[in-house]
């Protein structure tokens, strides 16, 4: 039985400095590895977008921000 603390619905999206989206999953138990077409990524600062519902939602959420990546 579902709970009103279920998500619903995920999409999780890595973006480079240029806007290039390099990662994306719409499942929570996939995260991203620091790679792109199997190169290892540079140190750098990569955006992220997650949008999310949860069951008692009827509307997306959604949250970005920013993170770094050191080797």
């Amino acid at each position: 039985p579902a709970t009103d603390c279920e998500l619903s619905d995920i999409d999780y999206r890595d973006y480079d400095r240029w806007g290039q989206m390099i990662f994306r999953s719409q499942d929570r138990n996939i995260g991203w590895n620091g790679r792109f077409r199997n190169q290892l990524m540079t140190r750098a600062t990569y955006i992220y977008q997650l949008i999310y519902q949860f069951s008692y939602q009827e509307t997306n959420q959604v949250q970005k921000g920013s993170f770094i990546l050191f080797d």
